[in-house]
């Protein structure tokens, strides 16, 4: 084949991904833990994740040789030996946040645990530029992180934890955690002892306290981010339209309140706007036609024979049946408040 075929990298350390990109499409996207099926799986020994992007190629008729080059926007192990072209971290999840979204300008504001933490960008056509906007110190994603761990929360997923906690008390304000945090114009404003508050306030290891707490901390941070977003939006170009993007957009919580916010008329955040989003990032940046709908379902698809064969190689018992016999037992499960696990088409 003639055209050319990008290959975007994202998730060095986890969840890594692998999306493929010609000049006129994205041929497919897929994460690393989707085919090799270890938990958030990063890239393997080469620096590259192998599986995932082998299996791209498979199911686009392609191989590697056909590659014109990668694209990588993080240093922790970059393949050797082929082309590679890197992208600065932030500007990278601005493409991402950017480049599929349906707006022909937008804002964009990338919130994340890498340096420098918080960067605003201004996107037309294919055009992404930063705004200045120094920022020092922690930014909204490090300052939820530090958050998780003063409640108690330790391990990798911590920040999903807390979330999942303040659901308990949704919308929980206090005055208390609202003296904590401040946004300065070109940083944020912590008290000196927040976390030994924080601390002292979950304590007793109550189940309510620890919930209302996080409740308030993560209502407090929320609010200090949409005063970022309307500031951003009186600071930069005259832009109608937000993107967000970086790990701090993990959070519903947070899309939900920026989407509802009045600062901007619409607000697109992208299908991964973490490291693993990258991948598709990177890879439109470098074609030649940056600009693309992104639909969420490009990884790879089985037919019915493949799912069949895959069943019986593993010797598992399961049920063969029709479509309409499928749905009549998956709405009799659900009535019966059963969880239901659906899978159809690309994933």
């Amino acid at each position: 084949m003639d055209m050319s075929l990008w290959a975007g990298l994202g998730g060095a350390s986890r969840n890594a991904c692998v999306s493929l990109c010609t000049d006129d499409e994205i041929v497919g996207i897929c994460e690393q833990e989707r085919i090799t099926r270890v938990r958030a799986a990063g890239l393997n020994s080469t620096g590259m994740p192998d599986e995932a992007l082998d299996e791209l190629l498979l199911r686009s008729r392609r191989h590697r040789r056909d590659i014109t080059a990668y694209a990588i926007a993080e240093n922790d192990n970059p393949p050797a030996g082929v082309e590679l072209l890197r992208l600065n971290h932030h500007f990278a999840h601005a493409c991402a946040a950017f480049l599929p979204s349906p707006f022909e300008s937008a804002t964009i504001i990338v919130c994340d645990h890498d340096l420098p933490r918080i960067s605003v960008w201004d996107g037309d056509g294919d055009t992404l530029t930063q705004v200045a906007w120094p920022w020092h110190g922690i930014g909204f994603a490090e300052l939820y992180s530090q958050c998780a761990e003063a409640i108690g929360f330790s391990a990798v997923g911590r920040e999903q934890r807390m979330e999942a906690l303040a659901r308990l008390e949704p919308g929980r304000h206090e005055n208390a955690a609202e003296r904590l945090f401040h946004l300065a114009e070109d940083r944020l404003g912590l008290a000196p002892d927040w976390k030994t508050q924080v601390e002292s306030w979950t304590r007793s290891g109550d189940l309510q306290k620890r919930s209302w707490v996080a409740a308030a901390l993560q209502s407090r941070i929320g609010d200090l981010l949409i005063e970022f977003c309307a500031e951003a939006q009186r600071r930069g170009p005259a832009r109608r339209h937000l993107c967000v993007g970086g790990s701090l957009f993990n959070n519903s919580h947070f899309n939900s309140m920026v989407k509802r916010s009045t600062a901007f008329d619409q607000v697109f955040v992208p299908i991964n706007p973490d490291n693993a989003g990258l991948a598709v990032g990177t890879a439109l940046h470098v074609s030649t036609r940056p600009r693309r709908v992104v639909t969420p379902f490009l990884g790879p698809s089985y037919n019915p024979e493949d799912i069949k064969a895959t069943l019986d190689n593993c010797k598992l018992t399961y049920q063969w049946t029709s479509e309409s016999d499928s749905l009549a037992i998956v709405v009799r499960a659900l009535l019966n408040g059963r969880l239901v696990a659906w899978f159809d088409g690309p994933m």
